[in-house]
C-alpha cells in the first residue's frame, strides 16, 4: 500500500496540468454519428458508457444502434435506470423519515432508507419491465418488496429470494398500486388538520402532473391562517381557497385509511387502518371523490385516476422529460403527439413510449443546440457515479452509504442530484460543487484503474510497468478516450495527452502514475459530464 501513496499524491499534484488539458466541449455531433447516439442510449438505458466493441460495431453497422436500444429496453439493467430516472419526479428517496430504522428493529439505516424510498419506484419499474399497462401504478393489487420491506410491512412475497420480488399486502388495503407503498406515507405525511391533502397532492402531482402547490394563491388579508377554525372556514367559503380545495379535498378523503395517529409507533405507517376511513367526517367534512364524482372510498379511486384525461398526457410528458429535457416538450409538439400515439397503440404501456422517444429527432440529435431537441444533456448525479464506477467494476460505499443516493454521508446534492425534500429539481448545468465531485471521483477511479494488482478493463499489465512505443501508446490512449468519452481523441487531444504523460514521467512518476494523470484528465474532461 505504501508504494501506491506517491501515485495518489502525484495525481493530486498534477491537477494543474489535468485541469488545463481540455476546456472546450467536443464539437456537436449529428444524427449521422452512430457512436454518439449509442453513447446516449447506453447512458440513458444502462447507466454506463458503451464498450469499445459496441462502439466499433455502431460505426460498421449504424442500424445496430437501434438493435441495442431494443435489447436494453428488455434488459434487467433497465429496472435500476427507471428508479433513477423517475426518482426526481416521485421524490420518495429522502435522507430521513419520521420513523427511523431502529424503531422497526432494523439496524442498517442506509438499507432502510433505500428500501423505503425505492419501493414505489420499484413498483413503477416492475410495471415497465413486465410491459404492464401504466395504469397499474394506481390500480394494481400487487406490489414489490425486498426482504427488509417484508419485515416492516404486512406483506407476503412471491419468494424468499433476495432483491425485489412480487408481493401482496395482507391487511386488506385497497388496490392502489404504488400508492399502497409505506414509502409513500412515510415520505408524504399528514396531520389531522392537513386532512391527507399532502398525500392527495403527491398523487395528483405524480400521476396527473397537477401540483396544487404550484397554483397561484391569493388569500385575503383578513384570513387568519394560523387559526385553525378560521382557516377551515376560509377553505369552505373563500372563493380563492375553494378553487383548489373543492378539487383536492375529495381526493384527500380517500387516504384516511393510511393515517397515522401515533408517530412513535412504526406500525402506524406500514399498516392500513380501515377504521379510520371515516375520519374525513371530523376533519374536513368532505367525503371521498374524484374530479366531481362522489365515490365510496379508496377502493374506487384507482380506476378513476387511470381513466382521467390528465393521466395519459402526464405519462407521456414524464417519459419525454426523463429522456429529453423540459423545454423539448413545448418545442416539439409533433414528438409529443407521436409519443401519445405510441402509448395509445400499445394499450398504455410505458416501454412503447420510451422506444418512441428514442426514435425521434429530438432525442437523436446528440450535441445539437437548436430548439426542439435534447442537444447536450448534463448527466445526472447517479449517472456520474455509475458511468465512472463501471469503468473499474467498483461500487462506492461508506459504511453502507452510497456516494450519490444520499446526503447523510454522500454527495447527492453537491453532485447536482435531488434530495426529495429541499432540492427537488436536478441541476441542468455544471455547478462548482458538481465539478468538484467530478474531479475527486476522477482521481479515485484513475487511482483504482492503475493499481499494480488491478489491471483489467482499462489497462493491460504491460501498460503500467514500462513506457510503450509510440504506436502502442497512441492505441492505449485512443482506447481510454473511447471508454471514457465514447469517441476517439482528436490529434490535438492525443498530443495533449502525450504531453501530460511525458510531464508526469519527467517529475519521476512511474508509467502507472503517469497513466493515472492522463486518465484523471480524461475523466475530468467537460465532455464527460454530458451525453
Amino acid at each position: 500500500m505504501r508504494g501506491r501513496l506517491p501515485g495518489l499524491w502525484l495525481g493530486l499534484g498534477l491537477l494543474g496540468l489535468s485541469a488545463c488539458k481540455k476546456i472546450e466541449l467536443s464539437p456537436g455531433t449529428t444524427l449521422d454519428d452512430p457512436q454518439a447516439l449509442l453513447a446516449r442510449a447506453s447512458m440513458d438505458l444502462r447507466g454506463q458508457r458503451p464498450s469499445e466493441q459496441e462502439l466499433a460495431l455502431a460505426v460498421v453497422d449504424p442500424a445496430s444502434v437501434d438493435d441495442d436500444i431494443a435489447a436494453w429496453l428488455d434488459a434487467p439493467t433497465l429496472s435500476d435506470r427507471l428508479v433513477a430516472l423517475w426518482g426526481p419526479i416521485w421524490l420518495t428517496q429522502a435522507d430521513e423519515y419520521l420513523v427511523p430504522a431502529a424503531a422497526f428493529g432494523e439496524q442498517d439505516e442506509p438499507a432502510f432508507l433505500r428500501s423505503v424510498g425505492q419501493q414505489p419506484l420499484r413498483h413503477l419499474a416492475r410495471v415497465v419491465t413486465d410491459d404492464r399497462p401504466w395504469s397499474q401504478l394506481i390500480t394494481a393489487d400487487w406490489t414489490v418488496a425486498d426482504p427488509l420491506m417484508a419485515r416492516i410491512a404486512p406483506l407476503e412475497r412471491e419468494s424468499d429470494a433476495d432483491g425485489w420480488q412480487l408481493a401482496w399486502y395482507t391487511d386488506y388495503r385497497p388496490a392502489l398500486g404504488a400508492f399502497d407503498s409505506p414509502g409513500m406515507y412515510l415520505r408524504f405525511t399528514s396531520t389531522e388538520f392537513n386532512a391527507q391533502r399532502s398525500r392527495a397532492n403527491a398523487m395528483s402531482r405524480i400521476l396527473l402532473c397537477d401540483d396544487f402547490l404550484a397554483r397561484p394563491i391569493s388569500v385575503g388579508r383578513g384570513v387568519a391562517l394560523l387559526d385553525q377554525e378560521a382557516a377551515q372556514e376560509a377553505i369552505r367559503t373563500d372563493p380563492s381557497c375553494k378553487a383548489c380545495h373543492d378539487t383536492l379535498d375529495p381526493i384527500a378523503a380517500n387516504f384516511w385509511g393510511f393515517h397515522q395517529m401515533f408517530d412513535s409507533a412504526p406500525r402506524e405507517y406500514t399498516w392500513y387502518h380501515p377504521e379510520r376511513e371515516v375520519f374525513w367526517e371530523v376533519w374536513s367534512g368532505v367525503g371521498p371523490g374524484f374530479q366531481g364524482q362522489n365515490i365510496q372510498g379508496a377502493h374506487e379511486l384507482g380506476p378513476l385516476v387511470a381513466a382521467a384525461d390528465g393521466f395519459t398526457s402526464c405519462a407521456v410528458s414524464q417519459a419525454r422529460q426523463v429522456l429529453l429535457q423540459d423545454a423539448v416538450q413545448a418545442a416539439d409538439p409533433d414528438g409529443t403527439e407521436r409519443s401519445r400515439q405510441a402509448y395509445d397503440a400499445s394499450g398504455g404501456r410505458m416501454k412503447a413510449v420510451l422506444w418512441s422517444v428514442t426514435q425521434q429527432p429530438a432525442w437523436r440529435a446528440v450535441g445539437q443546440e437548436s430548439a426542439g431537441d435534447a442537444g447536450r444533456k448534463l448527466i445526472s448525479a447517479d449517472l456520474l457515479e455509475s458511468s465512472m464506477a463501471g469503468l473499474v467494476g467498483a461500487t462506492f460505499r461508506l459504511d453502507g452509504w452510497g456516494l450519490t443516493d444520499n446526503d447523510r454521508e454522500g454527495l447527492r446534492t453537491l453532485a447536482g442530484g435531488v434530495d426529495g425534500r429541499f432540492q427537488t429539481q436536478p441541476a441542468d448545468r455544471p455547478t462548482p460543487t458538481s465539478v468538484l465531485v467530478q474531479a475527486r471521483l476522477a482521481e479515485l477511479v484513475a487511482g483504482l484503474a492503475t493499481q499494480d494488482d488491478r489491471p483489467g478493463a482499462l489497462f493491460a499489465a504491460d501498460d503500467l510497468s514500462a513506457d510503450l512505443d509510440t504506436a502502442a501508446w497512441n492505441d492505449r490512449d485512443r482506447s481510454l478516450s473511447l471508454r471514457v468519452l465514447s469517441r476517439p481523441p482528436t490529434e490535438d487531444e492525443l498530443s495533449a495527452d502525450r504531453a501530460l504523460y511525458d510531464a508526469a514521467r519527467a517529475t519521476g512518476a512511474t508509467p502507472a502514475q503517469a497513466w493515472q494523470a492522463v486518465l484523471t484528465a480524461l475523466l475530468r474532461d467537460p465532455a464527460a459530464m454530458w451525453d
